[in-house]
């Protein structure tokens, strides 16, 4: 047929991909849009989204395959546990990305490393220059490496108790990958229903960490060179550092 062109320029033509059209067009502004959001080498990306816990605008950080929405409203309250840990130093820098208001909370529970845990998350506190509440549970028994059921639950619910009367959210480190029940997006789904059914005023919980793996975390960390000298994560409360328990192992290569 006339004006028809042969199959092997068909062929080629289906598999030849025109780049974005010119950015001073409508269609082509909007093309390279979509092009630089997922494009695999812009790896971070900043943008005005909504947050699932405390709603509102809210800045959008990518890094990698992770993603974590955060208010940046200093009309939000948000109490941070702080363990002294990279987690949760992670969780604070990133809160720390806009005028918000953040209390850091850390909480002795009896854990064994007690005495380092709080150099750790003092130092951390006073870098990026953040208040600090202890609070002590006052629990008979002590906790050494290894799981502590029920923890996470504790120590938000006296998070949640101590700050009250000023707190709209409260953020835990919680991150992907751990095999522990209470770091499970079920857990956390329904520790958040548990803190808006308690209180006519309620408080939200925010798990900024929640998709992403540990890998991420310290390579975030590290791109943003955050003080991971200042974090202190052995479980068996030992200096220097077990480097045997789980949270030893996780620093392998720092």
């Amino acid at each position: 047929m006339a004006g028809e062109a042969s199959p092997h320029k068909r062929a080629r033509r289906a598999t030849h991909q025109s780049p974005p059209r010119p950015y001073h067009s409508k269609g082509g502004r909007l093309k390279w849009l979509f092009y630089l959001v997922f494009h695999p080498h812009f790896a971070r990306l900043l943008s005005s989204t909504h947050d699932e816990g405390c709603t509102g605008p809210s800045l959008h950080v990518r890094y990698n395959h992770a993603s974590v929405r955060i208010k940046p409203s200093q009309d939000v309250a948000i109490s941070l546990l702080l363990s002294g840990g990279i987690d949760s130093m992670v969780v604070l820098s990133l809160l720390r990305r806009g005028d918000r208001n953040i209390t850091a909370v850390f909480i002795d529970y009896g854990q064994t490393a007690i005495a380092q845990e709080r150099v750790a998350a003092r130092r951390i506190a006073d870098h990026f220059a953040t208040r600090l509440v202890s609070l002590v549970l006052g629990l008979p028994n002590s906790f050494g490496p290894g799981e502590i059921p029920y923890r996470n639950g504790a120590l938000i619910f006296a998070a949640a108790m101590a700050t009250a009367d000023t707190s709209d959210c409260i953020a835990v480190g919680v991150h992907a990958g751990v095999p522990y029940p209470d770091c499970s997006t079920q857990f956390l789904v329904s520790i958040d229903g548990a803190l808006k059914a308690s209180d006519p005023r309620p408080i939200q919980l925010i798990a900024p960490l929640k998709t992403w793996q540990k890998s991420e975390i310290i390579a975030y960390a590290k791109q943003e060179r955050l003080p991971l000298e200042l974090t202190y994560s052995c479980e068996a409360g030992a200096v220097p550092p077990c480097g045997k328990c789980a949270s030893c192992q996780d620093r392998v290569g720092l």
